[in-house]
């Protein structure tokens, strides 16, 4: 389309002019290189103006080829400044098509033949002869025009050519024009300046000057460090391996950890306009910390930190630490397996195959037949129904209504009502005198004392008490020796099987982790030293009942003593001799 203008308007212009045979040649030539730039675009440009034959800019043209023999074509370009908002161009050369038309109409109208002037006459009798009158040259100045954009961000001039003996461009011209558009921030001086000798100087854009655009300050925001949405997360190992009992629904926080991060706001810059004109930029939006209890600000007020160890939940509006954690329910598939740092409330059972661990104490309103560990104390609403598998192991003490069938560690005390073929460890007193208050089975093992309404059974089972000692120390010294034990089979194994990653994998993993027993050893045989000789400090452990079976077994130190009938008020303990002796 802009090829067919280009030599519509040359022959228009030949044919309005009577050019001679120089300026034909020289328009075919300009005509000829305007085809093959036109060849060389595969598209038409999306910001370039296209004007109809009989617009009044082409006849603004023709009037110029004329008048000089050749004229660059018409190009009505809006340049991108890099300062426009995204998609401004369709609505700004919209805007641009409706000036030009308007300005190149008003100025067509004034380069109409001004009516003719009458000549002093030499026939005063005949006044209306032709030869009397003489018609008045054109003259009309070079215009430059300003196209302001719509967010007045930036500016383009086109200035129209002179019509007969009208001015050329000049500079004191530009000036007038930007300052009657109020143009004054963001000039390009030395594009103003070449246009003076550029021979595309009619009828073109050009950018000549460019606004600063506002930038909006940005929003505050939290960054958190922790999930605001608990989902249930089944983790595949690196063999394909799936532990369903593993869900990791507690986020556990230390205290003083980091729960989220305040990004402050940021101030809006704002921009200006091609008129020197301020434009206003707005400010970020504030946030604060989602402050919830048990939760404290750090000194800089840019964190939002735990004040107790526990468990992290967003409650809509804040985070929250819980230092105890309330399950609901029972802890099975629903739930998987508890590890918390704080306290931990279960409202039902720790089923089969689940373990608990928590920092502080726990509390079942149920049964236990799951593991259990717990950093303070265990309290068991209803009883301990384990196996052999699982320990239950409370740091501090631990009070159950009863145990059967269960390996029972407590660092501290236990007090039950029953205990039935269990593994019970205590570094401190086992108390059975609640309820039936009976030992029957199994082994008991207590540095301190043994107390008990019944010991053993009618029925003459074997009931193991053992007294003095660190039970529940030396029985872990036991577990760890069992599991380097292990891990030394399985790196046996293992070294036996051909060779490829998962093998050196695994292989590796499992050195690591025999060389980390045998440390925890070394400093567990240490400890046990220490603690050994405060024990001996502190008197003699020994055993009170009410009745003692046949089948009860005693054992303190070195020595043992079998019960073969039945005692009443047996009170057993290490006399001054080094037998055990009952009274």
């Amino acid at each position: 389309m802009a090829l067919k203008n280009q030599l519509l308007s040359w022959l228009r212009s030949l044919k309005a002019g009577g050019s001679t045979e120089e300026q034909s040649a020289e328009e075919l030539s300009a005509a000829e290189s305007s085809e093959a730039t036109a060849k060389a675009a595969d598209t038409p440009d999306p910001a370039l103006l296209d004007f109809p034959l009989e617009h009044a800019i082409h006849q603004l043209y023709d009037l110029r080829a004329r008048q000089y023999g050749w004229a660059p074509l018409p190009r009505i370009y809006l340049d991108d400044p890099g300062v426009m908002p995204e998609g401004w161009l369709p609505k700004e050369l919209e805007r641009l098509r409706s000036g030009i038309t308007t300005v190149a109409k008003s100025r067509l109208e004034k380069t109409k033949q001004k009516p003719p002037k009458p000549k002093s006459p030499q026939n005063p009798q005949n006044p209306q002869n032709p030869q009397d009158v003489e018609e008045e040259p054109i003259a009309l100045d070079a215009m430059p025009w300003i196209y302001n954009a719509t967010n007045r961000l930036a500016a383009w001039m086109v200035v129209f050519p002179p019509v007969g003996e009208g001015l050329e461009l000049s500079r004191e011209m530009i000036d007038k024009c930007l300052k009657e558009n109020e143009i004054s921030f963001g000039i390009d001086e030395e594009l103003l300046n070449s246009l003076l000798s550029n021979e595309e100087r009619y009828l073109h854009s050009y950018l000549i000057a460019r606004g600063v655009p506002a930038t909006d300050g940005k929003d505050g925001s939290i960054v958190d460090f922790f999930s605001r949405e608990i989902k249930q997360e089944i983790k595949t190992d690196e063999f394909g391996q799936v532990d369903y009992t593993a869900l990791n629904l507690v986020q556990n926080v230390k205290e003083g950890d980091p729960i989220c991060q305040l990004i402050p706001e940021t101030e809006g810059i704002p921009g200006t306009t091609v008129q020197n004109k301020e434009i206003p930029a707005k400010n970020g939006k504030k946030v604060t910390l989602p402050k919830g209890r048990n939760t404290e600000v750090s000194e800089d007020g840019t964190k939002l930190i735990a004040a107790k160890p526990g468990h992290v939940e967003f409650s809509g509006r804040t985070f929250q630490v819980r230092p105890v954690l309330d399950i609901g329910g029972s802890v099975d598939y629903s739930t998987g397996n508890i590890s918390f740092l704080g306290d931990v409330h279960i409202r039902g059972d720790v089923c089969t195959g689940f373990s608990v661990r928590a920092v502080g104490n726990v509390r079942v309103d149920g049964v236990v037949e799951g593991a259990i560990e717990a950093g303070g104390d265990l309290i068991v609403g209803r009883g301990i129904l384990g196996s052999q598998q699982a320990i239950v192991r409370a740091h501090r003490n631990i009070f159950a209504k009863y145990m059967e069938s269960s390996r029972v560690h407590a660092r501290e005390n236990l007090q039950t009502d029953c205990i039935v073929n269990c593994s019970v460890y205590s570094d401190g007193h086992v108390q059975v005198l609640s309820g039936r208050g009976t030992i029957i089975g199994g082994r008991v093992s207590a540095a301190h004392g043994v107390s008990a309404k019944i010991v053993g059974s009618k029925a003459e089972s074997l009931t193991t008490i053992s007294l003095g000692g660190l039970p529940c120390a030396e029985f872990e010294r036991e577990l760890l020796l069992r599991d380097i034990e292990e891990l030394q089979e399985s790196q046996k194994k293992l070294e036996c099987q051909p060779d490829g990653p998962a093998k050196l994998s695994r292989l590796s993993k499992t050195r690591m982790q025999i060389s980390v027993n045998k440390m925890k050893l070394d400093q567990m045989d240490k400890e046990l030293e220490v603690l050994q000789a405060e024990l001996e400090a502190k008197g003699k452990a020994r055993l009170e009942c009410g009745i003692a079976y046949p089948g009860t077994e005693i054992i303190i130190k070195d020595k043992s003593l079998k019960l073969t009938t039945e005692t009443h008020k047996c009170v057993a303990r290490l006399s001054d001799d080094g037998e055990i002796r009952l009274f």
